[in-house]
């Protein structure tokens, strides 16, 4: 009788001991496949361009919906908590230099593949010889600079010494042989500025800013 209960002790922990591992092995065999796959729309861009790059999972019960984007072989994230939608996350470039960079990205433990995306800087120029004269039209000023081969020419006024609160007079400028022509409404101290463009909107590439052009106006009634 002794070796029997003994008998049914023994097999009792044994099925235990099998449970046990099994369900440990079930459990890291379903972490060990979670797996992020990584591609990018474009493996080139011009530096301040937002890269998207298309992200899936599998074997997650549900898809994070943050990733951290790293350099390869970098223990530092480049960019933490970067949003997943709709399978894509986009990464703003305006702080990278030019180069080569090699990037994944990481949920936790598990990483995605490697791809490799190339930046350049923007090749656009400002324009040189930017001038300012009184125009024959009357509060009119004449706004003329040298021609680069840009596609378009924005042209900017203010002021104060600001492009950010800068106003923009025009998108459309073609050609600075003839110039352009903007109305002033009151006397003062006006700065001018231009730039180079890609085209009309403002998602279109352009140049930094020229150097500030200042002119004296004095109003007509």
């Amino acid at each position: 009788m002794k070796f029997k209960k003994l008998s049914s002790l023994l097999f009792a922990f044994v099925f235990a001991f099998a449970f046990l591992v099994i369900s440990c092995n079930n459990d890291s065999t379903e972490e060990q496949s979670s797996t992020i796959m990584l591609s990018a729309e474009a493996t080139s861009a011009t530096v301040g361009d937002v890269v998207s790059l298309s992200v899936s999972f599998s074997g997650w019960s549900a898809n994070p919906t943050a990733v951290d984007v790293y350099m390869k072989e970098s223990s530092d994230a480049l960019k933490t908590g970067v949003a997943v939608s709709a399978g894509k996350i986009t990464l703003d470039t305006s702080h990278f230099e030019a180069g080569t960079y090699n990037l994944y990205v990481a949920s936790g433990s598990v990483k995605s593949n490697s791809i490799e995306v190339t930046l350049t800087k923007n090749s656009l120029k400002a324009p040189a010889g930017l001038a300012v004269a009184a125009s024959t039209e009357t509060n009119t000023v004449k706004v003329t600079w040298t021609n680069n081969g840009a596609k378009r020419y924005w042209i900017y006024y203010n002021t104060s010494d600001d492009t950010a609160t800068a106003t923009c007079a025009s998108r459309s400028g073609i050609s600075g042989t003839y110039g352009y022509e903007i109305t002033l409404s009151a006397s003062g101290t006006y700065y001018f500025w231009i730039k180079s463009a890609d085209g009309y909107d403002s998602t279109d590439k352009t140049s930094d800013f020229s150097s500030s052009v200042i002119y004296n106006f004095t109003y007509s009634n």
